[in-house]
């Protein structure tokens, strides 16, 4: 069974592409800390969604948006013939947008004492 789970944030505002065939695509990475590490470290994973979930994607994050997804695991040979892998996406939760991170930051702070 090939399935891929993770929460993490986005290192970029989405960007739109589009096939030859005119369907649209979203390739973006998302940082996810390492359960259990000491140092913090982080992984950066390579993702691609398509069609509908790609527009929502642009539509509702941005740089640092935290979000989950659920995908599988898939290899591709790139332009020198070396085989890479990336995230299918298939499905996306928004956990916290920036507007929601600026919402909560301005009600932390002018919160009545």
């Amino acid at each position: 069974m090939n399935q891929f789970i993770a929460i993490g944030r986005t290192t970029k505002d989405i960007e739109i592409k589009r096939t030859q065939n005119n369907k649209e695509y979203a390739m973006f990475q998302l940082a996810v800390t390492r359960p259990h590490s000491i140092q913090k470290d982080t992984d950066f994973i390579p993702c691609q969604v398509w069609n509908k979930q790609a527009n929502l994607l642009q539509q509702y994050c941005h740089k640092g948006s935290q979000i989950a997804l659920t995908g599988i695991l898939q290899s591709y040979k790139d332009k020198d013939n070396k085989i890479q892998w990336m995230v299918r996406v298939y499905s996306c939760e928004f956990l916290q947008t920036n507007n929601n991170l600026k919402k909560d930051t301005y009600l932390k702070n002018h919160k009545k004492k």
